[in-house]
């Protein structure tokens, strides 16, 4: 079987190495639009049924993700919409750094960021869809998930591995995971392997 690593990335990628920090007028121009869709926020309002709450896959300390319908139903993506609060400049820095960052990674153990929305003051990123779930489920029998047999658990560890050396060594800007962990791992229809969290060096 396959094994394939993508990246969900609820953690924010680090600043240190990017450019230096655009005003808010220059922030989302900054953005690499002819590397992804600019998705519209009408778009990802019909395609998650205005964020309905029964499409949510998951929270992150600053983001909901939410199954989002798109095309007519013909694609199914996973749509990252970000929370303000109270740190409106940090999370747009860290929504300009992860499009720009994510726009450019592009590996078969690497999840595909699909394109990104910056409307009426809302910060969405849209991803692929990994439809089979954490692989903590997986591992733990839970969430209505059978546990792995160990030659397929074998296999995601081997496309950990790829995905983290094409992070540290083949992608153009060298990235170093943080956050290794079951539960930042997604399955995608054949059970392969995702993740999350970069650190730019």
């Amino acid at each position: 079987m396959r094994t394939s690593l993508s990246c969900f990335c609820f953690c924010p990628v680090s600043e240190s190495k990017l450019k230096k920090k655009p005003s808010k007028g220059t922030a989302i121009s900054s953005l690499p639009q002819h590397l992804c869709r600019r998705f519209s926020l009408d778009e990802i309002r019909v395609a998650t049924n205005n964020f309905d709450s029964h499409l949510v896959l998951g929270k992150g300390g600053s983001a909901v993700v939410y199954k989002g319908f798109f095309d007519d139903g013909a694609s199914v993506f996973a749509v990252k919409y970000l929370q303000l609060g109270s740190s409106r400049h940090r999370i747009l820095d860290d929504f300009r750094n992860e499009v720009q960052l994510l726009c450019q990674l592009r590996h078969q153990h690497i999840v595909s960021l699909i394109g990104f929305c910056y409307e009426e003051d809302k910060m969405i990123i849209v991803y692929n869809y990994m439809s089979q779930g954490m692989l903590f489920d997986h591992l733990h029998g839970t969430g209505h998930h059978d546990p792995l047999p160990w030659k397929q658990r074998l296999e995601i560890c081997i496309g950990i591995a790829r995905g983290l050396h094409y992070l540290h060594a083949g992608a153009k800007r060298a990235v170093i995971h943080r956050d290794i962990k079951t539960r930042n791992i997604l399955l995608d229809d054949q059970k392969a392997f995702q993740d999350c969290g970069f650190h730019l060096v």
